[in-house]
């Protein structure tokens, strides 16, 4: 039976959008998985976000969920976790004590030492806890796995067009965009900016992903190019960081031909454009703009970055791992896009050159 707290979370997402959770829903029932681990999750509170929360709270952990300050939680969603009694902290009041950090952007990383180690789920938390010397406990990242192209490449390119138009009213059809990083995150807004016939920049350190950049049919730039980069700023009507790395802009360009764009949108988990740029010159003061929305990234492209993330409990429970930052093991990930193909019919591959309107659906 549904507690009745997370009701809004079964009434705004049908059960066939969320296969993975409504699996793990069945199973944290039967088995208390969780049962005796003490649990803090980092990860954006959304009304998406509850059905992740109640199959640990089913599976028997005991949690802590902090937000990530990039964002403000979602009054709904918070409201929901405070009706079933589960512990909603600030990082300046988290105990030292947990076995597992399920962990967003590494912003608990020397906040909490866990017993067991940490599950990552993006590039930025997964680069901070890679650079980290020393670190004395296993780290799995969610990111460094195929299983994030899902989210990164159909879903966050996806919020990213949403959010856009939502918040400007603008229309992107035929605009100049300067795009900052072609990772997973990059290359899903160039997919989604695909039917808007944008003319799409990348500006990239790494060659490969320039000339993957260039593959797709987007103009590239190598970031060494001072000036190629800030003319390209400046006769843009939207620049779009999305390298997570903090501070990126100011650091390495002149923040005037920038400022010339219409719009400057910032897409990591950081501030990326630093120090240089007012919190005001920066769309939704410099944080990421998909998540000034309702729902920033669809329920079906979360779903199995949701149960990656709970499949590194398992693993940092079952296996010995070293200290320091491990990839989500590629047979796993490859299981879960199979499994997510079938149910929503989609060839993964294929559907990056299809019509994006049969990928992303109503």
């Amino acid at each position: 039976m549904i507690n009745d707290p997370f009701k809004i979370a079964y009434d705004l997402f049908p059960a066939k959008e969320i296969p993975f959770m409504e699996s793990a829903k069945t199973i944290a029932r039967r088995t208390r998985p969780y049962e005796g681990l003490k649990i803090v999750q980092n990860l954006p509170i959304t009304t998406e976000a509850l059905h992740k929360i109640h199959v640990l709270y089913l599976g028997g952990a005991d949690i802590t969920t902090t937000c990530p300050s990039f964002m403000d939680p979602k009054h709904e969603a918070l409201s929901v976790l405070k009706a079933a009694g589960l512990r909603v902290s600030t990082f300046d009041d988290l105990p030292d004590d947990f076995d597992i950090v399920l962990d967003c952007a590494a912003e608990l990383l020397g906040r909490v030492t866990p017993k067991m180690g940490a599950v990552e789920l993006t590039g930025t938390g997964s680069n901070i806890y890679a650079e980290t010397p020393n670190l004395n406990y296993p780290v799995i990242s969610v990111d460094q796995s195929r299983v994030k192209v899902l989210e990164a490449l159909f879903g966050t390119g996806d919020a990213f067009q949403r959010a856009f138009t939502t918040l400007t009213g603008e229309d992107l059809h035929g605009r100049d965009v300067l795009l900052f990083g072609y990772g997973k995150v990059g290359q899903g807004i160039a997919y989604a900016l695909r039917p808007y016939g944008c003319r799409v920049t990348v500006v990239d350190t790494n060659p490969a992903a320039l000339d993957i950049a260039r593959r797709h049919g987007h103009k590239a730039i190598p970031s060494v190019d001072t000036v190629a980069v800030e003319q390209a700023a400046a006769a843009s009507f939207v620049v779009v960081t999305a390298t997570g790395r903090a501070g990126l802009v100011s650091k390495h360009y002149a923040s005037e031909p920038f400022l010339k764009a219409a719009y400057l949108a910032n897409m990591g988990a950081e501030d990326e454009f630093g120090a240089d740029f007012a919190a005001e010159a920066v769309m939704v003061n410099k944080k990421p703009i998909n998540f000034a929305i309702d729902h920033p990234t669809r329920i079906r492209f979360l779903d199995p970055i949701f149960h990656a993330h709970h499949m590194g409990i398992e693993l940092l429970r079952n296996f010995d791992f070293t200290p320091g930052l491990h990839a989500f093991p590629d047979f796993m990930a490859e299981q879960i896009i199979a499994e997510w193909e079938v149910h929503f019919d989609i060839n993964v591959e294929k559907a990056l050159w299809a019509d994006q309107t049969e990928v992303l659906g109503g």
